[in-house]
C-alpha cells in the first residue's frame, strides 16, 4: 500500500518517490523512461532537491503526471505572478521582450472549455495537465531589442 502524502511543498523528490510507489514502479524504470541513471533517480528520492525545468519535464513524463504535480501541485493562486515572452533574431540582431505582472487566478473547467474552442495552442510539455492558470495584468511592459547604429527599419 502506497504510503500517504505527507510532504512539505518543496520537497520534490519525496513526490516523485510516492508516485513511483502509486504505478508500482522500480527505480530502473522509472530512470529508463526518464533518460536519467538509476543512481540519480535514487539519489533524488532521498534528497530535497531543486530541479531544473527539463529535467523535472522528463521525470514528469516517465511518472504520468505534470511538472506542477512534482512541483507540489499549487497554482499560487491570488499570488503576484510575472510571465515573460521574448524573441531573439541573431542574423537581424533585434528582437523584443514582453512582460506581464499580475495576480495568478486558476481557469475554471467551463472557462477552459471556452478558451479551447478559440485557441489552437496546445502545451509542450508532456503528461497531464490538470491545473491552468491565468494572470489577470497589473502591468504590461515591453521593448524592442535592436543592435547599435540600427535605424529600426526591419527590426
Amino acid at each position: 500500500m502506497p504510503e500517504a502524502w505527507t510532504t512539505k511543498p518543496d520537497d520534490i523528490g519525496q513526490r516523485v518517490r510516492h508516485r513511483r510507489l502509486d504505478l508500482g514502479m522500480t527505480i530502473e524504470e522509472v530512470a529508463e523512461r526518464a533518460g536519467m541513471a538509476p543512481t540519480f533517480v535514487g539519489y533524488l528520492e532521498g534528497q530535497p532537491a531543486a530541479l531544473g525545468i527539463d529535467t523535472l519535464i522528463r521525470l514528469a513524463h516517465a511518472l504520468r503526471t505534470s511538472v506542477n504535480a512534482l512541483a507540489g501541485g499549487s497554482a499560487n493562486a491570488g499570488a503576484q505572478v510575472g510571465f515573460e515572452v521574448d524573441e531573439i533574431a541573431h542574423p537581424r540582431q533585434a528582437g523584443w521582450s514582453v512582460l506581464v505582472s499580475g495576480r495568478a487566478r486558476v481557469v475554471t473547467e467551463p472557462e477552459l472549455c471556452r478558451l479551447r474552442q478559440r485557441l489552437t495552442v496546445e502545451p509542450w510539455v508532456p503528461g497531464s495537465h490538470d491545473v491552468y492558470v491565468s494572470i489577470e495584468p497589473d502591468r504590461i511592459t515591453g521593448r524592442r531589442i535592436r543592435a547599435a547604429g540600427s535605424t529600426g527599419i526591419g527590426a
